[in-house]
């Protein structure tokens, strides 16, 4: 009696008002899961939210067994990475301004030039690491250096997978060990993820690992939800690292992004919002931390096929819009007339990266580097949303027949794109 009457008071201190007040909540979410796993390609979704340091929810649907949710950790390999770089960063044993060319030799003058710290911030414009065939870590490196870069480094944010291949090669060489075993060591243990390790047979597919020459790492939700409380609570990193991780990267024409040292800073309507995710090894996930409330909600399926992928980013930021009593926006489609088709359709630069616009299906779709075709549904006045994300907006603007210009609004960044064609 005594232990479930200081439940109840943990509970009251840990869970904000706002939160107590709702005894449906926790099954307004698993709802919210049910749906969303129903409507999409995978065949195990797991979910937990977090308030503080106590779990409000979770969740596992496709199986019966709690230890088939383990899945590849691939995805969130970058943000790993981050952590570990910011440690050794913290030690004096890492100085993310530097060249990376005297670590990285296979990389040749010109992009041995490329920091740490540009890597880190995805403003490297390597070539992603699956283009290059390579038996070795360091043959694939002189083939990503031969590609050269998608653009002057430093100048754009071009997320890219050999950013985090050549980090994890860094990081191997710094501290001359198992980055994979580096990250169980230093980053998943220290945070009580205890159920981070080798991947069970069938639950991975070779990734970044087998190419950095390491064997796969695998876990479940609870763990990255763990690897996120802790570093947000500056147990894994100091403070000043912390602020690098969550503060916006500044390019060399003074602009800023949406994207620190290893962290995605794109919000969720007005609250303030620090997330990583991804896909590889076989599995998708996402995760994301809300200073308000203290909350993290991590989501992570696998199992995924050539269907409808899950959308494990909208299924996390719909978690918490739900905890935060968000409304969802309303959301039309307004059939699309020829003449704006016209109007609207060509190609446009985004910084350093050509897009498209195009008619499919009797709908515009908005074509971005190394992201899947995005549907835009007309909603009038030159604004357009994402039939797949309604957090992501297309407003078009010029007066006259052919837009010169839009802005893309996504999860609180803007950025504008100009007509190229």
């Amino acid at each position: 009696m005594f232990k479930a009457m200081l439940a109840l008071c943990a509970a009251a201190v840990v869970f904000p008002q706002s939160v107590q007040d709702r005894p449906d909540l926790s099954r307004d979410l698993t709802q919210l899961t049910k749906t969303a796993f129903e409507a999409a390609d995978a065949r195990k979704l797991d979910v937990v939210v977090m308030l503080r340091d106590e779990t409000f929810v979770s969740i596992k649907l496709g199986s019966d067994k709690a230890a088939a949710f383990e899945a590849s950790l691939e995805g969130g390999l970058h943000a790993v990475f981050a952590g570990l770089a910011m440690q050794l960063c913290d030690k004096g044993e890492l100085d993310l301004e530097a060249g990376v060319g005297k670590v990285l030799p296979e990389l040749g003058p010109t992009l041995g030039k490329i920091t740490t710290h540009q890597l880190l911030t995805h403003t490297a414009a390597l070539h992603d690491w699956q283009e290059f065939n390579a038996p070795t870590p360091a043959e694939r490196l002189t083939r990503l250096a031969a590609a050269g870069t998608l653009a002057e480094p430093g100048t754009c944010f071009q997320p890219s997978t050999g950013d985090t291949f050549a980090l994890g090669v860094l990081l191997q060489r710094v501290t001359h060990s198992s980055v994979i075993e580096l990250a169980e060591k230093e980053v998943f243990a220290r945070c009580g993820a205890s159920g981070v390790g080798v991947c069970a047979k069938g639950t991975s597919v070779p990734g970044l690992a087998s190419a950095l020459g390491e064997r796969e790492i695998c876990g479940s939700a609870a763990d990255l939800a763990a690897f996120m409380r802790a570093l947000s609570a500056r147990k894994l990193t100091s403070e000043r690292s912390w602020v690098a991780m969550t503060t916006g990267d500044l390019l060399v024409d003074g602009s800023r992004t949406r994207f620190g040292h290893g962290m995605d800073l794109a919000q969720l309507a007005d609250h303030e919002r620090v997330a990583f995710g991804g896909n590889g090894g076989g599995a998708r996930l996402a995760v994301g931390y809300y200073p308000a409330f203290e909350m993290t909600v991590a989501v992570f399926a696998s199992g995924l096929s050539d269907g409808k992928p899950l959308e494990v980013e909208v299924l996390e930021r719909n978690l918490a819009r739900a905890v935060y009593s968000v409304p969802a926006p309303q959301i039309r489609d307004i059939p699309l007339e020829p003449a704006q088709a016209e109007r609207y359709c060509g190609e446009y630069l985004i910084g350093c990266d050509r897009v498209q616009v195009l008619v499919q299906d009797k709908h515009l779709v908005l074509v971005l580097l190394r992201r899947e075709p995005i549907t835009l549904l007309q909603q009038g006045e030159n604004e357009f949303i994402a039939e797949q994300d309604h957090d992501v907006a297309v407003h078009f603007e010029g007066d006259g027949k052919r837009a010169g210009s839009f802005l893309l609004v996504e999860r609180g960044w803007q950025t504008r794109a100009k007509r190229i064609d």
